[in-house]
């Protein structure tokens, strides 16, 4: 007998179908989880519009010393309808949904409308 070495067609066999079954597995797994990425860091820049909108009341609140409206604090935020820098570019927007409320929203990142998300801004 010769002292052959290696695989054999059914190990080989076994093998790729062992890595298929797992491919098949993990790879729905991973868009899953890539989704619940770019929906938790969209709601990271919601909780930032939230910071913003919280120290525009602030400011406003100590200059005129009366609480102000959800749309003046529109106002004074600009209204911007980006945040960010390229190539992170946030697709934002700020609403009055009352006089004590703003309806917060971002719509996509870049390009990519994944990264969607929306809250509600309520004044103290």
């Amino acid at each position: 007998m010769r002292n052959e070495k290696g695989f054999t067609l059914i190990e080989i066999i076994a093998v790729l179908v062992i890595l298929g079954i797992l491919a098949a597995v993990a790879v729905p797994k991973y868009v899953d989880i890539q989704k619940e990425a770019k929906i938790a860091a969209a709601k990271g820049q919601i909780a930032e519009m939230k910071s913003s909108a919280n120290l525009t009341y602030a400011k406003l609140y100590l200059k005129n010393g009366t609480q102000p409206s959800a749309a003046e604090i529109i106002t004074d935020l600009g209204t911007p309808t980006t945040l960010g820098a390229a190539p992170d570019l946030w697709t934002v927007s700020f609403t009055a949904a009352s006089t004590s409320a703003i309806t917060l929203a971002v719509t996509k990142r870049g390009t990519d409308t994944d990264y969607a998300a929306s809250g509600t801004w309520t004044r103290p």
